[in-house]
């Protein structure tokens, strides 16, 4: 606790005033992130087409963590702070179930529906892949650009 209080210019009774333990300050921290993906995610949606819109999104959301790259690492491949990684998934199957409800004529929902996936198998399919190929991504030193590993994710899916 006197490494953070320290570090944060803060004394303990200040950071008591704020969160009940350190358990409490990654959780909120925690939030905040999964918050300002959320944000980037769902920017613009109404000012272009629905491949161009995922497209510009996913490439955001890569450079969004390519910019955070080292904070992303210890979340999703050094699994130093376990609570970041589910609700990761959760925020990206809510949003993959959303655009599923909300498009419904779109090639994902097609397979779904002709070879009888339920959409929310398909959002939990599609959710862990693009987390785990985001993590094996900053794993790897990011050996691809934010548009073109975006890109090649896009394709998967058409």
């Amino acid at each position: 606790m006197n490494l953070i209080t320290n570090k944060a210019g803060i004394n303990r009774v200040t950071f008591y005033l704020h969160y009940k333990d350190l358990d409490d300050m990654l959780e909120s921290m925690v939030n905040d992130m999964i918050n300002e993906i959320e944000a980037i995610l769902l920017e613009d949606e109404s000012k272009s087409n629905r491949s161009d819109y995922v497209l510009t999104t996913l490439i955001r959301l890569l450079e969004y963590i390519a910019s955070h790259a080292k904070v992303y690492k210890v979340l999703l491949v050094s699994k130093k702070i376990p609570v970041f990684t589910p609700k990761f998934i959760e925020l990206m199957v809510k949003l993959i179930l959303q655009n599923i409800d909300s498009h419904h004529h779109t090639h994902l929902t097609d397979k779904s529906t002709v070879s009888n996936v339920p959409k929310e198998i398909t959002a939990w399919y599609g959710a862990s892949a693009l987390v785990g190929t985001v993590a094996l991504w900053l794993g790897n030193d990011m050996p691809y650009s934010p548009h073109y590993l975006a890109a090649q994710i896009i394709k998967f899916n058409l």
